[in-house]
Parts: C-alpha cells; sequence; structure tokens
C-alpha cells in the first residue's frame, strides 16, 4: 500500500470516527434539553392546575376534564387524605 493510500485511510477513518463522536455526543445534548423543557413545563402546568383546583374535593369530578382541555392534557386528580 502506498503511503498517499495510507494517509487517505488514516484521515477517513480520523474524520468518521470525529463525526460519530459529534453526532453521539449532540444527541446527548439534545436530548438532556429536550428533557428538562419538557419537565419544566410540566411543573408550570401542574402549578397552574393546583392553583385553578376549587378547594373542596367533592367539587373536582367535573375540573379535570375542565382543566384538561384548557392546557391540552389529560389530568388524573389524586386527593391526598
Amino acid at each position: 500500500m502506498r503511503l498517499a493510500a495510507r494517509l487517505f485511510v488514516g484521515s477517513s477513518l480520523l474524520l468518521a470516527a470525529t463525526v460519530v463522536g459529534l453526532i453521539v455526543a449532540a444527541d446527548h445534548v439534545l436530548r438532556w434539553h429536550l428533557e428538562a423543557d419538557i419537565a419544566t413545563g410540566l411543573e408550570h402546568e401542574a402549578r397552574l392546575v393546583a392553583t385553578l383546583l376549587p378547594p373542596d374535593s367533592l367539587a373536582w369530578p367535573d375540573a379535570p376534564r375542565r382543566l384538561g382541555a384548557l392546557i391540552g392534557h389529560r389530568l388524573t386528580l389524586i386527593d391526598p387524605k
């Protein structure tokens, strides 16, 4: 194998390893940011729902349907008692 061919193969392998490493790193960073954004959004919506809930748990049966329609998610309410 000539020197030019060895240099080309070595450079190609180095470039391929760099590209794969960058793809893996970008995937990890993007996934972490996406999970953090989703968690933050859900926390904000949970606080909003907790604020809008009627204080009496007997009035809760209609609240999840109404609030779920407002925020666009299905709600399940659990009485802490």
